[in-house]
Order: structure tokens, then sequence, then C-alpha cells
């Protein structure tokens, strides 16, 4: 008696929904489930259907430090009573001593840089598949800011790298030191970097910042994001124009800013001096329209802390009756808060004098090469 089968079709459809785990291991089925799940077409499918899925545990979320490495957290499920929950990730490409820095996160990929390097990974760690960049070809310099995302248009995968040195010049009357900025992109699809010339040198104003705590990169709507002195500025990779964004009304004490995404929309981590509570969370409800900005709540402050080393950076918002998102405090400690900004449980996850760094990600099949 033949073994029974199902139509092509409906195989292919039950494959689409299947978690990444499975569908790696079914890889190894037979070579035409492989070459099904491994095509651009499918992955692109699969992404999709779990991207607008939130409840079915596809979106995770990948924390890093120097000491213990990468770990992964279902944003959903408790933290546990020493961080028990997470899952440590082994890096799978060799590389020199130092912290992996998270740039950045779309579709899955996440874009790692080696701390006070420029050497930079595209790594899907659902998958284990990895990607060494080519070198950058920006000048040296002392102080980076990097950026990761994906054009639709051009069906690319970007990474944008600022570089800000010191160029020398020689007049007449002498030499002249002066800063200056470079912007380099990589295509994932050229597989090269090349040097950006952008006519109207927005983001060239990232550099009026305190580099010891910048905030760092968020994508959305197909533009990674950065926040200034006062302003966001929006990188197009589409188009690859630059704009601003106001940041909510200005007050006299606040101190720093972090940017992130919760619920699909840009938001902010205020924090202020001489204030019962100094952290406050806004949500741009209208993209790219200033007026749009509603303050989601005041956080409380675990233990009344006031220095920049307390900061708060969004990590993920997570689906519950309460509205419950996670921030990552720059100690080291992960804190989940209810919509009222009320702390409902917190982990160390390493050392308060260790950088640590978090990106929420949707597990997918896409792969850097």
């Amino acid at each position: 008696m033949p073994s029974p089968s199902f139509p092509r079709d409906v195989t292919d459809d039950i494959l689409q929904f299947l978690p990444v785990k499975s569908l790696v291991r079914f890889k190894l089925v037979c070579s035409s489930w492989r070459s099904l799940i491994s095509s651009p077409k499918f992955r692109k499918t699969h992404f999709n259907w779990a991207y607008q899925n939130p409840k079915l545990s596809t979106h995770k979320a990948l924390l890093s430090t120097k000491s213990s490495g990468f770990m992964l957290l279902d944003p959903r499920s408790p933290f546990g009573d020493n961080g028990d929950s997470m899952v440590h990730l082994g890096f799978p490409l060799e590389r020199e001593e130092g912290h992996l820095r998270i740039v950045g996160s779309c579709n899955g990929l996440v874009c790692l840089v080696l701390d006070g390097k420029r050497d930079f990974f595209l790594w899907n760690p659902s998958t284990g598949d990895c990607k060494k960049l080519p070198d950058a070809c920006t000048p040296p310099g002392d102080r980076y800011v990097h950026g990761f995302g994906y054009d639709s248009l051009s069906d690319d995968y970007k990474v944008v790298l600022v570089s800000n040195y010191v160029h020398t010049r020689t007049f007449e009357l002498g030499i002249l030191d002066h800063i200056e900025s470079k912007v380099a992109i990589f295509s994932l699809r050229r597989n090269s970097w090349r040097i950006f010339e952008e006519p109207n040198k927005v983001i060239h104003k990232l550099f009026r910042w305190d580099y010891d705590c910048f905030p760092g990169s968020t994508f959305l709507n197909g533009a990674i994001h950065w926040v200034s002195t006062r302003t966001i500025i929006a990188f197009e990779l589409a188009n690859e124009t630059s704009q601003q964004f106001p940041v909510p009304s200005y007050r006299a004490g606040f101190f720093k800013m972090g940017l992130g995404v919760l619920g699909g929309c840009l938001c902010l981590i205020y924090g202020c001096f001489h204030d019962p509570y100094p952290f406050e969370l806004w949500v741009m409800k209208e993209y790219g329209v200033g007026a749009s900005w509603m303050k989601q709540c005041s956080l409380v402050n675990p233990d009344n802390a006031y220095s920049s080393k307390e900061f708060y950076a969004p990590l993920c918002l997570c689906t519950s009756e309460d509205d419950a998102f996670i921030l990552l405090r720059k100690r080291g400690e992960l804190i989940r808060f209810n919509g009222r900004g009320e702390i409902l449980e917190n982990v160390h996850i390493c050392n308060n004098s260790e950088k640590c760094d978090g990106i929420e990600f949707v597990e997918s099949m896409v792969s850097p090469n």
C-alpha cells in the first residue's frame, strides 16, 4: 500500500505556518522541501505571516553583554528569578575579542559591530546564518554612528555608518584642523560599501551629542532614526534622503533621550533631573507629525537614581492586557512596566559597569548570505 501524500500546494501551505526551528529541521527531510524553504518567496511569505501574528511567540528580544554574550528572551514570558528563562546563544563566526554591540534589527536579521572597531556582522539568531561584512570605506575616526534597515524599493538590506574625524588643511598662514563627517552605506545586494554625499547635510547633525551615552538607532517605516540634541533625524533608505522630526516640547531639566519603537510607533524615553518621576515615556502616534507626541506614562524609578548610568532604553512592547513593555536600563537591568509605568518585574543581566544592548526581532528564515 503506497504511503499517503499531500498535494504540493497543501504541503507548501502547511510549511509556511510552522515556526522557524521546525523549518530548519525540515530542510533535511528531502531536497524538494529544502529548495522550497530556502526560496526567497517562501522566506518572505513566512516572515509576513509571523510579523502579523505577534501572539504566536515569534517576536523575541536579543540581549548582548560582554561577559555573558548573547541571550534570547521571549518578551511575553516572565524573566525568572535570576533571568533563568533566557536562553544563551553562541555566536557562529570567529572574530577578535571584544563586545559585539547591537546596531539594529530588521526582518529577523540583526546587525552587530565589534565595539571600538568597524567590523560589522549580519546574523539571523533564529537560523544561525551569519555573514561578516567587508571592511568599511570611511576614513579613520574616533566617533561613529551606525544604523541598519531594509530598503523595500530595491529589496536590499543596508548598513549606514557615519564617522566623525579630524581633517587637516594647509593654508598660506598655517595649518587648520577641523571636524568633518563621512557617510558610508553598505548594500547587502551588492556586498560593498560606498561613500554617500548628502546634499543637505542633515545627517551630520548627529554629532551634536554626548557620545558616552548615545542611544543608537531605530528602524521604522523604511528609515533609520537617531535622536540628536532636540530633534530626531530620519534617514530614508529607499531615496537616501534625511529629514528632521521634532521631539516633544523641551523642558528644562531633561538630560537624556532614548529612542525606540513601541507598538509600531516611534517612542522616546525622557530622563530629567529634580523630578519625583524622572523618566517619561512618549509615543509619536502619527509618524513624522510633531504634534502627535503623547505622553504615555511616567516611569516609577525603583531606587531614585538620577545618574546617566541609570538611563532606560526602549526594548519591546509585549502583547498583554496591561500593555506591558520592557526597558533595558543602561547598568544592565531589564525592567517590565505596565501601561501605567509601574514595575511588574526586573532582573539584572550583567554587572553595573558593563555595557549591554538589547533589541526586539521577529524570528524568520531570512538569510544574510
